[in-house]
């Protein structure tokens, strides 16, 4: 009797918990202290699925309206989810099952808008059925589509890949991840609680939209970051900081490009860049692998190396598998090592054996290029590494507490954090300001 009496007692716990939950970013300030800086082009619609009014879908449909100027078009389902959550999940089970749809309420049409934002919340690691209907009876080519979406704590899951799916005619930017929930979203190393605020999604518009003005109105592919190194033998290693995991390596008149992509906001036009000799490819995720801009890149001769998955995807180029080596062109050495998550719940989105790191070896000069990865027990074992590219961003890849944990494991002279999208990135170097290893922040967004 006792231990049934627990059990309700958890139940009747967690169904309140759920409630304030899924209202908790409704509840906060809607003050904004951060100002909507860049410029969110054409006529705009904000698209969104949420089981409330006040729920945090809406919320933070609401906050994008509110700083774009743009129209609130929700989705309404002609029937009703159950008030339950979990009778709800139970329900959308079943929709899933079913052609994975729930009829919708008529939308207005989309054609006079340039810009859709599309929020969701993220049922069993994906959007909703409504959204899947929408996808579905809509067109969005031509459209620049910009995603979001709320979750209870298992993150964005599959949501972004599948939108890149279901619009291939559009250009799909960066989206936005909000845990809607009362817990701590994340711990600073000061030990301060930093919860998600509308500040969060301002800061992201800024991000997303002044990155694509400013690529639109210098037209230069080659306005970026760089970095030069030396190696033993003198020789000059220039890496250029492209934008999220893709990089530019220049050496000894070699054109290296890791993960090239174009259509990752910020867009970039790999046709202004010199035809690649070597072509790196770390897995098969839109943020990492683009068919279409390796066919840009390439030319006679190109050597394209990828974890196997990609390479049989493409048809040609070499697989490598963890474990294997490769000496490519000026006699450089190619090690594909391990790169995956080990975050229960995590483990999904990047599981072990699949995809790739890199460490390259050029004229004695090490570089590891991490993919992504969370800090694996496999990363004791690097070596004499001179520059590290590490990935930070949970739930795909690390926090920045890891980030420190593997930068201190492998030992670096120069450290670059990549892949980090909204992370606090300053983190990292706070956490390794007495490790002696030289931290450099770029534009790896």
């Amino acid at each position: 009797m006792k231990v049934l009496l627990v059990i309700l007692g958890i139940v009747v716990v967690a169904a309140i918990a759920f409630v304030a939950g899924c209202r908790i970013l409704a509840n906060r300030s809607t003050e904004a202290t951060v100002a909507l800086t860049a410029k969110v082009p054409g006529k705009i619609a904000v698209v969104y699925y949420s089981q409330s009014k006040v729920g945090n879908t809406a919320t933070v449909a609401k906050w994008i309206a509110k700083h774009t100027g743009g129209e609130l078009v929700p989705l309404e389902t002609v029937e009703a989810y159950p008030d339950a959550y979990g009778e709800t999940l139970k329900a959308a089970k079943k929709d899933m099952e079913n052609g994975g749809t729930r009829a919708i309420k008529s939308v207005p049409p989309l054609d006079g808008y340039d810009v859709v934002f599309i929020g969701t919340p993220i049922w069993y690691g994906t959007y909703v059925p409504p959204v899947a209907e929408f996808f579905k009876t809509h067109s969005f080519a031509g459209k620049t589509i910009v995603p979001f979406c709320t979750h209870g704590g298992g993150g964005a899951g599959r949501y972004f890949v599948d939108v890149r799916k279901a619009c291939p005619a559009a250009t799909v930017k960066e989206g936005l991840t909000i845990r809607g929930s009362n817990q701590v979203e994340r711990r600073l190393g000061t030990g301060v609680t930093v919860h998600h605020t509308e500040d969060d999604v301002v800061n992201w518009l800024n991000a997303v939209f002044a990155a694509t003005a400013a690529s639109a109105t210098t037209g230069d592919a080659l306005d970026f970051q760089t970095d030069t190194f030396k190696t033993q033998e003198g020789k000059t290693v220039t890496i250029t900081a492209i934008k999220h995991a893709s990089l530019r390596i220049q050496y000894d008149g070699l054109e290296i490009q890791v993960d090239p992509v174009a259509k990752y906001a910020p867009e970039t036009d790999y046709s202004k860049f010199p035809k690649a000799d070597v072509i790196l490819v770390t897995h098969e995720h839109f943020d990492h692998f683009d068919s279409d801009t390796i066919a840009t890149l390439k030319k006679d001769g190109t050597e394209i190396v990828a974890n196997p998955a990609v390479q049989k995807m493409l048809g040609f180029g070499t697989a490598l598998a963890n474990g294997e080596s490769r000496v490519l062109a000026k006699e450089i050495n190619l090690d594909a090592v391990p790169a995956y998550n080990t975050t229960p719940g995590h483990t999904q989105f990047h599981p072990k054996g699949r995809d790739n790191g890199y460490v390259l070896t050029m004229d004695g000069l090490r570089i590891y290029i991490a993919g992504d990865t969370e800090d694996i027990p496999e990363m004791s074992a690097l070596k004499d590494i001179d520059v590290a590219f590490l990935p930070c961003n949970q739930p795909y890849t690390m926090t920045p507490e890891q980030v420190a944990k593997a930068a201190r494991t492998i030992k670096p002279k120069v450290l670059f954090p990549y892949h980090y999208s909204q992370t606090p990135i300053k983190q990292v170097a706070d956490l390794l300001a007495d490790s002696g290893i030289d931290v450099r922040i770029r534009n790896y967004q």
